[in-house]
């Protein structure tokens, strides 16, 4: 796997917990919003019995909701 150098994290995926980590969120609510919020990244199946999020897509919408909050200051 590549190291992505613009985040400092390594490879093409993030498990959920690392992805709930990253966010500040818990697994629970992880979940949810991959479930309910369109916008949230989507779990992608890497292997049979394994599933991910992709960090690009994890990074670009840590980086939309940044945005969003310094747009409502």
């Amino acid at each position: 796997m590549k190291r992505n150098h613009a985040s400092g994290l390594d490879g093409y995926f993030m498990t959920i917990k690392e992805t709930c980590e990253f966010f500040g969120f818990s697994r629970s609510t992880c979940y949810r919003e991959e479930k309910f919020n369109p916008k949230f990244p989507k779990l992608v199946k890497i292997s049979p019995r394994r599933k991910a999020f992709t960090t690009q897509e994890v990074i670009n919408y840590g980086e939309g909701l940044k945005w969003e909050l310094q747009q409502s200051k």
